[in-house]
């Protein structure tokens, strides 16, 4: 691969009568790298229940050059019995740069992580990420796409706080004054009209008694 990228001329001709020894020679080169790339290439479409799965390892950079020399790579679907595909054999080889994506479409919106020299996650649906942490020797992910952003609280989303507590301001001050108004009438004016000043009562007098018919000042009751 290192050796197509350094021989990779500009811009081929648009017309093939146009190009150059090297122009046919890389063209050449690039079909022979074809026949292993094809070996190992995945492309795999699964939907059930209008949720669709994508899984694809793939060289960006070998296909658009395959693409700019008018080799074709597209692919024709038809028909065949399951154990048709175990005739078909597998090999990754490591002369090209392989990216595995894993892609889920499901309402419009999908998920995808792809694997090339580092992992990355690209998203566009509500959900809650997990991942293994750096101490395991696998690198695991879990998306569970709920359809609620378990990272973000309700009610910011919702804005239901922010507009009930911007009426409270001016009700609150002018409920402060009117008690102020109500507090100082209460506490001057009633004061003048009927003071709340209690009486003494009077207590009866040391060595008072009363007589009774019939019975004398030292007589004992």
């Amino acid at each position: 691969m290192i050796l197509l990228k350094l021989i990779s001329p500009k811009e081929p001709p648009a017309k093939k009568s146009d190009w150059k020894f090297r122009h046919k020679v890389y063209r050449a080169l690039l079909k022979m790298y074809f026949l292993f790339y094809s070996k190992g290439v995945i492309e795999d479409r699964i939907v059930v229940n209008g949720v669709e799965v994508i899984h694809s390892l793939r060289d960006s950079w070998f296909e658009n050059e395959l693409r700019r020399f008018n080799i074709n790579i597209t692919t024709t679907l038809k028909d065949v019995p399951k154990n048709s595909l175990r005739k078909k054999r597998y090999h990754r080889y490591c002369l090209f740069k392989w990216e595995d994506k894993l892609t889920v479409v499901h309402a419009g919106k999908n998920f995808s992580v792809a694997r090339k020299n580092r992992v990355s996650v690209d998203a566009d649906m509500a959900g809650h990420l997990q991942t293994s942490s750096e101490r395991d020797k696998i690198l695991s992910v879990l998306f569970n796409g709920n359809g609620k952003d378990k990272a973000v609280p309700v009610k910011k989303t919702t804005g239901t706080s922010e507009t009930s507590e911007k009426p409270k301001k001016p009700q609150t001050t002018i409920s402060r004054q009117t008690k102020k108004k109500r507090h100082f009438k209460d506490t001057v004016e009633p004061h003048r009209e009927s003071p709340l000043v209690v009486p003494p009562t009077e207590l009866p007098v040391q060595d008072s008694y009363t007589q009774h018919a019939g019975f004398e000042e030292n007589d004992v009751f």
